[in-house]
């Protein structure tokens, strides 16, 4: 089947598609304005929203993502994209059945816009009208310098066609008395030739200056290559990623600042230590836009941390302020690098999503990451971890806890693995639940290059494997490290792998460090005890108390296991001191445990406390109803049970309890 075969697929790709329940404003977008712009995924991500909101905010980062003058008020692209598809309607459509922007030249013309020149052929007495658009390629898209594209009208008439010299050959050019004469490809070529040398070029190859042979049976193919390219453009132009990333952050990220999409590459690795499990991350965006005051540099960075278990349930959640500050003559060294912004957050046994959103606050830019974490239980075998590369180590330091120190050494690591020969390259891999290994097993660990080990080391059996490897003997090439655990026999029992690269410069361009640490190990019990409480598991929050200062949100927490295990009086112990507090998720947990002891009064009271700092709420309202209720205060329950009524009419079974009292 000729190759000719996959432009008309490519056709069908770009046909509207019927969207179920999309509305004809989004049908319309969709389907006509930006048809031959929006990359598949693009495409995905847009069906599979269900809210005119979330259409709205993708519509608004669809243009964004595009504009070449970021943060100025006009979007050049967005503005030449509605002149081109004006255009395509109103001019290129005259004489058609279809509207301008569903015929080839209007297809065409909204992707590559004007042409250089154009050469229209109509008054030749043995060619049908033709026409020759001229445009200059885009090298870095694998255009060649300049290229044609040409349109023709079969038998004379009818809409322009998009001409392909493998599917359609100049035979196609010909009217029918002039191609019954000539009788062959060859004869065609000439007879156009002797009409016009440009028209009969172009007829074999779409780029100038190719050598075509007229006899040759096997038609070239590069001119179909070179159209299937600009189907292909707007996707090359744009990387969908950030559509991705869109899906993923809509549901929690603040509509205003989901604009503004910057590609980020990211590390995620999960460290045991001291029986705790942490997750260590790095998020490296391609820029980060920094303001000026005064003296001092800043940028206004926000990060929202979410993890939930692979059901969408949500485990953890926290928004931190990782905002950077630096005064002039430092930002100077920093200027021009990529920053990595690391960060670790203790995790509890079990699978997860971990989403990462950073954002800035100012210039709205926002990069994410997400990673699925098996994060291994005391009660698992032996497992290998995967292996992280850095470009450097310290030993010593601070003794607080931060990202991708491992007991008292810090790696330094940037999530491109490119090296020079001159570098030292440093990786990490750790033995989960090292203590159940064999007393046999060994560890192996190798660098090899196209299939062939280069370097092959045994070592004895470890927790922590870290490695300094000069690279010295290394020439520029692509490399796998490879790391396995093998058995008293050789046998390979686990293995992880990490590529890398090293690269024929004078140096690879390290990132600057940007990392907040733990100073208290209470930070890290509170966001254990909130996780295992999010997954219904409150007394392995409990453990968690034995041996560290109760106070603020430790004490809440267990104060909530304790009520979530119905151990209301020991509920009440731990929360007795946010008693004349303003913290209404304490107040909660204390009124509801006085309801459970049967405790009505004082039930009330703090229901009580808790709608004058909120103002209303219809589960405080229908509680406070319950307890009067119980209390057999039937009128004063009747009062509570109308107010909460009033904030949502459509509550049956108050409804129904209301007509019993």
């Amino acid at each position: 089947m000729r190759f000719y075969v996959s432009l008309i697929l490519i056709f069908f790709y770009f046909l509207p598609l019927t969207a179920e329940k999309l509305g004809e404003k989004w049908d319309k977008w969709l389907n006509e304005e930006v048809v031959y712009i929006i990359s598949k995924k693009e495409r995905e991500v847009f069906l599979s929203l269900q809210t005119d909101k979330e259409r709205e905010k993708f519509v608004e980062n669809f243009w964004l993502i595009r504009d070449p003058t970021p943060g100025t008020p006009a979007n050049e692209f967005k503005e030449e994209h509605y002149r081109r598809l004006e255009y395509a309607n109103k001019v290129l459509g005259r004489g058609s059945a279809r509207p301008g922007w569903m015929t080839d030249m209007g297809r065409v013309y909204i992707i590559l816009g004007e042409p250089l020149e154009r050469h229209r052929f109509e008054t030749y007495e043995s060619v049908n009208p033709a026409e020759l658009w001229y445009y200059h390629g885009e090298i870095k898209y694998g255009f060649p310098p300049y290229f044609y594209i040409m349109f023709y009208k079969e038998h004379g008439i009818g809409d322009w066609k998009l001409y392909s010299p493998a599917g359609d050959g100049p035979e196609k050019l010909l009217n029918p008395s002039a191609w019954r004469s000539a009788g062959s490809r060859e004869e065609a070529y000439k007879t156009l030739k002797r009409t016009n040398s440009e028209l009969a070029s172009a007829s074999l190859s779409l780029i100038p200056g190719e050598a075509i042979d007229p006899t040759g049976s096997i038609p070239s193919l590069s001119s179909d290559l070179l159209l299937n390219n600009v189907f292909s453009l707007p996707s090359k132009r744009v990387e969908s990623a950030w559509a991705e990333d869109f899906l993923k952050i809509k549901d929690f990220v603040l509509s205003d600042y989901s604009v503004n999409y910057v590609r980020s590459d990211s590390t995620v690795f999960l460290h045991r230590e001291n029986s705790i499990n942490t997750i260590h991350f790095s998020i490296e965006p391609e820029k980060i836009v920094f303001n000026q005051y005064e003296k001092k540099i800043y940028a206004p960075l926000e990060m929202n941390i979410r993890i939930t278990d692979l059901k969408g349930n949500g485990i953890y959640q926290e928004e931190k302020d990782v905002s950077i500050e630096m005064g002039e003559e430092k930002f100077k060294i920093y200027e021009g690098r990529i920053c990595g912004i690391q960060g670790i957050i203790p995790i509890a046994p079990g699978d997860y999503v971990l989403n990462i959103l950073l954002r800035n606050v100012q210039s709205k830019d926002f990069s994410s990451l997400e990673k699925i974490i098996h994060s291994p239980s005391l009660s698992d075998s032996p497992s290998l971890s995967p292996v992280i590369i850095g470009f450097g180590k310290k030993t010593g330091g601070n003794p607080y806890l931060r990202a991708f120190k491992f007991k008292d050494c810090q790696i330094f690591l940037g999530s491109k693995k490119n090296f020079t020969p001159k570098d030292t390259l440093v990786f990490f891999a750790e033995i989960y639940n090292f203590e159940k290994a064999e007393k046999d097993w060994k560890i192996v660990w190798s660098v090899s290059a196209g299939g062939k080990d280069l370097i092959k080391r045994e070592e004895s059996l470890q927790e922590n494997i870290l490695v300094s490897l000069p690279l010295n003997n290394l020439s520029p090439d692509y490399y796998r490290l490879k790391v396995s655990v093998v058995d008293g026999r050789g046998k390979e029992i686990m293995y992880s792998t990490e590529d890398f690269s090293i690269l024929p410069i004078p140096a690879v361009p390290r990132p600057w460090i940007y990392s907040q640490s733990y100073q208290s190990p209470n930070q890290f019990v509170e966001i254990l005890m909130e996780q295992f409480i999010n997954k219904g598991k409150p007394e392995l929050a409990l453990k968690f108390v034995e041996g560290v200062e109760l106070k603020g949100k430790i004490l809440f927490l267990a104060g909530k296991a304790k009520f979530l295990l119905g151990d209301y009086k020991s509920a009440i112990d731990y929360l007795s001191n946010f008693k004349d507090s303003q913290d209404t998720s304490a107040l909660n947990i204390l009124a509801r445990s006085y309801e459970g002891l049967g405790n009505f009064n004082e039930a009330i009271f703090y229901y009580e406390t808790i709608l004058k700092l909120t103002g209303g709420s219809i589960e405080v309202l229908n509680s406070i109803a319950n307890c009067y209720y119980k209390m057999g205060k039937k009128e004063d329950a009747r009062k509570y049970f109308e107010r909460s009524l009033k904030l949502n009419p459509d509550q049956k079974e108050i409804i129904e309890i209301l007509k019993k009292l």
